[in-house]
């Protein structure tokens, strides 16, 4: 327990500095590094989070039923799992590309919303010391839709409702929860 905690803060500290590197040398390289990072702790871990195992259960029932050309009825999850599953369904070890492709999809759009507000510190900050890190482990599926529409709340500033709504709708293919948020676009107008 305690290595462990020695070696996420060892990881969020590196991650700050060389993002902090990078604002000082006016260079994306370290910003770079600092996501590559959380990338590549993300992708080789293994049965971290409560779910790991159910995920890797429903990734390789999937490729059996797309293997086995059963359709796919009540019992299919969202779009994006089941796109990634198929994608990846003959690489060794499927359920760790799936998981880890929605790790990188989770990030880019962290990362594209940090970048929007240059805010990368902060939000590096926050991801690691509100345990959203491992949330995003545990609640894959949901870590993806959560980041898709933290990205297009930017439309909702710019009142571009089809941008938003398509970023909903994307948000959606990762968990159908997403679908409720659609809603606050029309909450900013009336505050």
């Amino acid at each position: 327990m305690i290595s462990s905690l020695f070696f996420y803060l060892i990881v969020m500290f590196s991650c700050l500095g060389l993002i902090n590197w990078s604002k000082r040398n006016n260079t994306k390289l370290g910003i770079y590094l600092a996501y590559l990072t959380l990338i590549v702790i993300s992708v080789v871990r293994y049965d971290i989070g409560n779910d790991y195992k159910t995920y890797t259960e429903i990734i390789r029932f999937i490729a059996y039923k797309f293997e086995s050309n059963i359709p796919f009825g009540d019992d299919t999850k969202e779009p994006l799992i089941t796109i990634l599953t198929i994608l990846f369904m003959d690489a060794p070890y499927t359920y760790v590309w799936v998981l880890g492709a929605q790790f990188i999809i989770s990030l880019f759009f962290l990362y594209k919303a940090f970048e929007d507000n240059d805010s990368h510190i902060i939000g590096v900050l926050i991801f690691f010391i509100s345990g959203l890190l491992f949330i995003y482990w545990d609640q894959v599926r949901q870590a993806v839709a959560i980041s898709i529409i933290i990205y297009a709340v930017k439309y909702i500033k710019e009142n571009n409702f089809f941008k938003y709504f398509m970023f909903v709708l994307l948000a959606a293919s990762a968990h159908f929860s997403a679908l409720l948020l659609l809603p606050f676009f029309f909450v900013n107008k009336i505050t």
